[in-house]
C-alpha cells in the first residue's frame, strides 16, 4: 500500500467516479465516495496497469458485499471474475473480505494464500468508518478522517488477487483456513489488554522480589516485562504454570489468554517441564515455541518465560507469553533494550578494550548487529565467543561458521559469514543442505544480511529432534561449510602457489586465473589444472605442441592410459591423431577437447584422450620415450607406421625404432621378403 497520492492517481480516480458505463452505473449515492477512498492508498503505477472498467467493477463488487454485515460477522467471497456475471474481469482468482478492523489482517491473509501455494499479485486494503442498523444493513460509510458520525465502527475491506487454483472447489479449503486465521486474530486482539495487564503484574512481582532479595538482575527482568508490554512484542497468548515444592506442576487453565485458549495440550506448543526447571534459577527465558505463529508471520512463535515468586520469595511457577517480537524490537539499538543492554555491557567489559579505542567501537557495532533473535536467547559466554570470533574476521575474505544448539535441544542456530562476491542462491542452498544433513535437520529457516563489511552473513535455524545427536563433529561441519564456499578459482590459487612457489605461481596465475571455462572446471580438479600450468605457459608459435602421456593411479586396469595434447591456437582433428595412436598400439576410448584462453588472449586447445593398450606394457620410464616419439611423428621427423608399436611394447625410443625401420627397408632392398608386420611381431615375441 502506498501513502503517496499523486495528481495522476487523483485524475485516474476521478475517471472511475465519472465513468458512465451502462453496465456499471449504479444509483447508490455513497458509491462515488466509497470508490475514492477504496483506491486512495494504491500506487498509481499499479492502478495504471488496469482497465478503468475492471477497477470500477472490482470496487463495486466489494461494495455490494459490504451492504449487510452483522457486528461479529466476517464476509468472505472467493471467485473467478466473469464479465457477464460480475461486471468486470481478472486473470487471477479474487478474494474479498469485509470484517471488523484489527491488526495483522493483511499479513495473515497473505500467509494463508502463500501456504496453499497461491502467489499474491494485487492487494487493496482500505479501512472505512461504517454505520449499520440493528439488522446489519449499511447506512453510512466514509473514510475514517471524513466520517461525520461517531456511532460507527471501523471495518477492513481486503481485496486480494492471486494465482488461480486448479478448480473453484479449492476455494472451500481456502475459506476454511481464512476463517480459522481470522478467528485466531480476533481472540488474540480481544485478549491483548488483559495480556498487557499480566505483563505489568509480572514486572511488579519481579520488582517486589528484587526488593526482598536484593537480586539486582531481577530489576532488569522487571524492566524487560514493561518493555515487552510497551508495544515491542505482539502478545498472542498467555498462560501460567504453578509449581509446588514437591515438584508437581499444574496448568492454571483459568489464566489462559489469546491463542492459548485454543490449545488442548499446551505441551505440544511449549517444552513446559524444561522451562519450569530452568526458570527456577530465577532467570527469564527467551526461546521459540514448538509451533509456527498462526497469524502475522509464518515463523516460529517467540516465547518469554518469567518466573513467579510468593511474598516470601519462594518460586511458585512461571508465566509464559507467546507472540512475535515487533519491528521496533529488531530495528532499535540493542543497547537500549532492557536485558540486552546488561548482556552487551558484560561482553564489552570482558573484551578489556579501552572505551575510547576503535576496537571497542567495532565490537559494539558487531554486538548491535548480531541477529536479534539469537541475542535475546544466547548466554553472555556464548555471545562473547561469537563476537570475538567475528571481530577476528573483520575485512577478511574468509568463511566462518558459528554454531549453537538451544538449551532445550530443539534447534541449532548457525551463523555463516562468507565474502560478498561468493554469496548466491546456489551456495546458500548448498550450505543449508550440509547443515541439514550433518545435524539431522527436519526443517530449516534462513535470513541473509548484507552490510558495509566485505562479508555477508546467513543465519540458519535448523530444527531437529530434541534427542538427536549429529554423527559428525562441529569441526567437520565447519570444514564442510568452508569447502562448499571455496571456489574452484580459490583452490587453483592455493594449488598453484603450493606447487610452484609464490613468485612463479603468481606469474602463472596472472595468465591463467580466468582461463578455464565451466566445462573444464566440471571435469578437472584445480590441482590437476595447476599441474598443467607449466605446459600451458610453455606453448608459443615456435613451440606449438606439448605432449603429456601418463597413467592415473585411479585406473585399476593397467592397460588404461591417458594422453593430453596441448596445441597452440589450433584444434586437433581426430582424423590426424587416431592413425598415429593406432600405429603405437593404442585405441582411443574417449576424447575431450577444451579451449583455454590466456590473459594475453592467446588460446590453447587441450585434447584429453582416454586410451587402451592390448598389453600391460606401460612403465613410468617409458613416458618420456612415448612423448618424444609422438612429437617427432607429429612434426614429421619420424614416420608413422606399425614399427612405432615397439616404443611401448619393446621399450625402445623413437631413434631406435628408426634404426629398425631402416634395417627392414635394407632387407627388402637385398631381396628378403619379410613384411614390416612380420618383423615387428617377431621383435615383440
Amino acid at each position: 500500500m502506498s501513502i503517496l497520492h499523486s495528481h495522476q492517481t487523483e485524475a485516474l480516480i476521478n475517471r472511475l467516479v465519472s465513468d458512465d458505463s451502462s453496465v456499471l452505473r449504479i444509483s447508490d449515492s455513497q458509491f462515488s465516495d466509497f470508490i475514492r477512498s477504496y483506491y486512495y492508498g494504491v500506487a498509481y503505477e499499479e492502478l495504471d496497469q488496469r482497465d478503468v472498467f475492471d477497477l470500477r467493477g472490482a470496487a463495486l463488487a466489494h461494495f455490494e458485499l459490504c451492504k449487510t454485515r452483522q457486528l461479529d460477522e466476517t464476509k468472505i467471497r472467493l471467485y473467478f471474475p466473469d464479465v457477464e456475471r460480475d461486471g468486470w474481469r481478472s486473470k487471477f482468482a479474487v478474494l474479498e473480505i469485509v470484517t471488523l478492523d484489527r491488526p495483522f489482517l493483511v499479513d495473515s491473509v497473505s500467509m494463508v494464500l502463500n501456504q496453499v501455494g497461491c502467489k499474491v499479485h494485487h492487494v487493496v486494503h482500505p479501512v472505512f468508518a461504517v454505520k449499520r442498523n440493528a439488522s446489519g444493513k449499511l447506512q453510512r460509510i466514509a473514510a475514517p478522517l471524513n466520517a461525520d458520525f461517531l456511532d460507527g465502527v471501523f471495518e477492513s475491506f481486503l481485496h486480494f488477487e492471486f494465482d488461480r487454483p486448479a478448480d473453484e472447489s479449492d476455494f472451500v479449503e481456502i475459506e476454511k483456513r481464512l476463517r480459522r486465521v481470522l478467528i485466531t486474530i480476533k481472540v488474540a486482539v480481544e485478549d491483548w489488554r488483559p495480556m498487557r495487564v499480566k505483563m505489568k503484574e509480572a514486572s511488579k512481582n519481579l520488582e517486589n522480589e528484587k526488593k526482598r532479595s536484593n537480586n539486582a538482575g531481577l530489576e532488569d527482568y522487571a524492566e524487560f516485562c514493561n518493555w515487552l508490554a510497551a508495544g515491542n512484542f505482539s502478545l498472542f497468548g498467555y498462560c501460567e504454570i504453578n509449581w509446588r515444592k514437591n515438584g508437581k506442576m499444574t496448568l492454571n487453565e483459568k489464566s489462559f489468554l489469546g491463542i492459548f485458549r485454543d490449545y488442548d495440550d499446551l505441551r505440544t506448543v511449549l517444552p513446559i517441564d524444561a522451562l519450569v526447571a530452568k526458570a527456577k534459577d530465577q532467570s527469564i527465558i527467551i526461546t521459540k515455541a514448538n509451533t509456527h505463529s498462526p497469524i502475522h508471520r509464518a515463523s516460529y512463535l517467540d516465547v518469554v518465560v518469567i518466573p513467579k515468586f510468593s511474598a516470601a520469595g519462594n518460586f511458585t511457577g512461571i508465566r509464559a507469553v507467546a507472540g512475535l517480537f515487533s519491528s521496533t524490537a529488531y530495528n532499535g539499538s540493542a543497547s537500549l533494550i532492557p536485558l540486552l543492554r546488561t548482556k552487551i555491557k558484560l561482553v564489552l567489559q570482558r573484551s578489556r578494550f579501552p572505551e575510547t579505542t576503535h576496537s571497542i567501537r567495532v565490537l559494539t557495532n558487531i554486538v548491535d548487529n548480531y541477529p536479534r533473535d539469537l541475542l535475546f536467547r544466547i548466554s553472555v559466554d556464548e555471545l562473547f565467543q561469537d563476537v570475538a570470533g567475528t571481530l577476528e574476521l573483520q575485512e577478511k575474505n574468509r568463511v566462518r561458521l558459528f554454531l549453537r544448539r538451544e538449551p532445550f535441544g530443539r534447534f541449532y542456530s548457525a551463523l555463516v559469514y562468507i565474502p560478498h562476491e561468493l554469496f548466491g542462491r546456489e551456495l546458500r542452498v548448498k550450505i543449508e543442505g550440509i547443515l541439514m544433513e550433518s545435524l539431522k535437520g527436519k526443517s530449516s529457516e534462513f535470513f541473509a544480511t548484507f552490510s558495509g563489511s566485505v562479508l555477508a552473513r546467513i543465519e540458519y535455524t535448523i530444527y531437529v529432534d530434541k534427542d538427536s545427536q549429529p554423527d559428525v563433529s562441529m569441526e567437520e561441519i565447519q570444514q564442510r561449510v568452508q569447502d562448499a564456499a571455496t571456489t574452484w578459482r580459490d583452490s587453483l590459487h592455493q594449488a598453484t602457489i603450493e606447487r610452484y612457489g609464490e613468485d612463479l605461481g603468481t606469474q602463472y596465475l596472472r595468465s591463467f586465473q580466468n582461463a578455464f571455462n565451466a566445462s573444464f572446471k566440471e571435469d578437472y580438479s584445480p590441482w590437476v589444472a595447476a599441474a598443467d600450468l607449466e605446459k600451458l605457459s610453455a606453448l608459443s608459435e615456435q613451440n606449438d605442441l606439448i605432449v603429456s602421456f601418463f597413467r592415473t593411479l585411479q585406473e585399476s586396469d593397467r592397460r588404461q592410459m591417458r594422453l593430453k595434447l596441448f596445441s597452440f591456437k589450433k584444434q586437433i582433428s581426430p582424423s590426424d591423431v587416431l592413425p598415429v595412436l593406432e600405429n603405437m598400439g593404442l585405441w582411443v576410448k574417449e576424447e575431450r577437447p577444451y579451449e583455454i584462453t590466456r590473459s594475453d588472449d592467446d588460446y590453447i586447445w587441450m585434447h584429453d584422450y582416454s586410451l587402451r593398450h592390448s598389453e600391460e606394457h606401460y612403465a613410468e620410464h617409458q613416458r618420456k620415450d612415448f612423448e618424444e616419439a609422438f612429437s617427432n611423428i607429429w612434426c614429421g621427423d619420424a614416420e608413422n607406421d606399425q614399427f612405432n608399436r615397439l616404443v611401448l611394447i619393446a621399450g625402445l625410443n623413437w631413434r631406435q625404432v628408426s634404426v629398425l625401420r631402416a634395417y627392414s627397408r635394407y632387407l627388402k632392398q637385398i631381396g628378403h621378403s619379410f613384411s614390416d608386420t612380420y618383423i615387428t611381431n617377431t621383435l615383440i615375441a
